[in-house]
């Protein structure tokens, strides 16, 4: 009978052992993302149209900010843009407003955008035209805006004003939303992509207006509003690890640390390369050991923040509680042992 309660107790306490194991190895550090670069620029409009079948007449970005890949804020504005293409003008703006600001570490991101008024073009009016776009460890995001759009879809006759068919731009065009018109006064079709949206390697452009001219007089593409925004994410960051005094550190390039009291620190480099740097104490002529470090009694040193040493002692506290509690149901006493057998009046045990 006693075996069998001896057995029972020591099963249970071999259970408290593992649940009080589990407590302690459960207390965690969050892992964040790094960022380790980010791309960032803007752009007021930029073209190349041919006249005529002609040479292209290229107009360079204007006007423009970059972003350096270790982030930054940089801004720039424009009174007006004006292309002139021949005796036309081509392309005519109020004012430009362009930006771009980041920041690389732990929770970086990038933001880009691309602001102008009064916007003529190839029969296209727009009182405000805009992009913007978004990029974090988490992904890219992008959007642009129309206030006030509207373009000729019809002329029925070039050489009579004020007979043309116009239809309204979307205020929230959808990304890659197409539509098709002409140049009043000379016949020219065109095609115009708003919010047209491309991403290459990660990193996401976002153009306002993206006009391609399909002739017969002129032919040519003028993006006008353009946002690039897109970050590089290293490994996630380091991830702590707290078993009462022991602390293992996973970086997120595959590089753990683990240090179990003062000077004794174990580093793995990737699969099979490990390296044990030990206290002076344990190797007097290098510091340098094989795996393990000569036996040396050296005090543990606490680590963690102070709610996860709470979380570890409110475990062992719970585990010492049932430990005792374990062990005084198990004591034996004349309860347990029963009433004692008395000596008979006839001498007979």
């Amino acid at each position: 009978m006693r075996r069998g309660q001896l057995r029972s107790r020591r099963l249970h306490l071999a259970s408290a052992i593992a649940v009080s194991v589990v407590l302690f190895t459960a207390v965690a550090g969050p892992s964040v993302a790094q960022v380790t670069a980010v791309t960032g620029s803007a752009m007021g409009a930029s073209g190349s149209v041919s006249l005529f079948g002609g040479p292209p007449i290229v107009f360079n970005p204007t006007p423009t900010v970059t972003l350096p890949s270790t982030g930054g804020n940089e801004v720039a504005n424009a009174p007006s843009i004006l292309f002139e293409a021949g005796p036309a003008d081509l392309l005519t703006t109020g004012n430009v407003d362009i930006s771009t600001q980041g920041a690389t570490g732990a929770g970086g991101s990038v933001t880009s955008s691309a602001s102008l008024d009064n916007v003529l073009i190839g029969g296209i009016e727009i009182a405000e035209l805009s992009s913007t776009c978004t990029a974090n460890e988490g992904g890219t995001t992008g959007s642009a805006t129309v206030s006030g759009g509207r373009l000729v879809t019809q002329d029925p006759d070039p050489n009579v004003d004020g007979d043309e068919v116009f239809a309204d731009i979307p205020a929230n065009p959808a990304p890659n939303t197409s539509m098709t018109g002409v140049v009043p006064g000379v016949g020219d079709t065109y095609t115009v992509v708003f919010n047209e949206q491309t991403t290459s390697g990660g990193v996401l452009t976002v153009n306002a207006a993206h006009l391609t001219l399909m002739g017969p007089n002129a032919t040519g593409d003028v993006i006008i509003g353009q946002s690039v925004c897109g970050v590089t994410a290293g490994g996630g960051g380091a991830t702590t690890t707290t078993v009462v005094d022991l602390t293992t550190t996973t970086a997120g390039d595959g590089v753990t640390t683990t240090t179990a009291g003062p000077g004794v620190t174990t580093t793995t480099a990737g699969p099979g390369v490990t390296t044990t740097v030990c206290p002076p104490t344990a190797c007097p002529t290098t510091t340098v050991c094989p795996t393990p470090c000569p036996t040396t009694v050296t005090p543990l040193v606490r680590t963690g923040s102070e709610s996860d040493l709470t979380i570890a002692w409110a475990a062992l506290a719970l585990t010492l509680g049932g430990l005792l509690l374990m062990g005084v149901r198990g004591v034996p006493g004349a309860a347990a042992d029963g009433p004692k057998r008395g000596r008979r009046d006839d001498g007979m045990p």
